[in-house]
């Protein structure tokens, strides 16, 4: 008894070590695979971060060339538009031509002229007021009339487009207006678009007022004037 209790009593330590072992090499087996696990997780994620900045690096240089992109097609809008103005530019160079450049210097040439010779013939001609379209002149002119000699201060109201556009006679704003001069203003400038379109000067229109100035308070005026004009034509003709 004793013998057998000895041999199972070594038997048992052994197998007790035995399982132990094996327990511990099972535990030991565990933590490998536990550290795979781990290590196996940490590859996955380095390997997903480079992906994701492996993405990224390839996607800016898409972005840049949007930019890129957008940037040509901002130059080529505003090259466009420059070529457009520069078409425009050429279009108007052409729709005014030299000629007609030229044409427009010799008509304020005219007018300046015309004016200065105002000023040295008529005395008291002088400027009253210099606007964006219209120069007036104040002028006093002298007519006889039923009770003698009279005067009136008026207006010679010249356009910047003159001879293209006629001379106009009107009142001072300060002046009491007579109870013919509305007519005389109203025939004189009718007639002022005439003899504008036949090349009278400005101090042979002046002239005109001042000597047919008893006609022209007529209300018939146009009507006489267009009978002498066409008696005049039978006679030279």
């Amino acid at each position: 008894m004793d013998i057998g209790s000895q041999a199972i009593g070594t038997r048992n330590p052994q197998a007790s070590k035995v399982s132990a072992g094996s327990e511990s090499s099972s535990a030991g087996n565990e933590g490998k695979t536990s550290k795979e696990r781990n290590r196996n997780r940490n590859r996955n994620r380095n390997r997903n971060r480079n992906r994701n900045k492996d993405s990224k690096e390839e996607e800016k240089p898409d972005s840049v060339t949007g930019n890129e992109e957008g940037q040509r097609g901002k130059l080529q809008t505003k090259n466009r538009k420059r070529k457009d103005n520069n078409e425009n530019n050429r279009k108007n160079t052409i729709e005014h031509p030299k000629e007609m450049n030229e044409g427009k210097q010799k008509q304020i040439a005219k007018r300046q002229d015309e004016i200065d010779q105002c000023i040295y013939v008529l005395p008291g001609f002088r400027l009253f007021k210099k606007g964006r379209h219209i120069t007036s002149f104040g002028y006093r002119i002298f007519f006889m009339t039923d009770s003698g000699k009279v005067s009136q201060d008026v207006l010679i109201n010249i356009p910047l487009e003159y001879p293209n556009v006629p001379i106009k006679l009107s009142m001072r704003n300060n002046e009491t207006e007579s109870s013919y001069m509305e007519t005389v203003i109203t025939n004189f400038n009718w007639k002022a678009r005439q003899l504008t379109k036949k090349n009278w000067r400005i101090p042979s229109q002046i002239n005109f007022l001042v000597s047919e100035f008893e006609l022209l308070k007529q209300a018939n005026f146009k009507q006489v004037d267009k009978l002498r004009n066409s008696f005049y034509k039978t006679v030279y003709s």
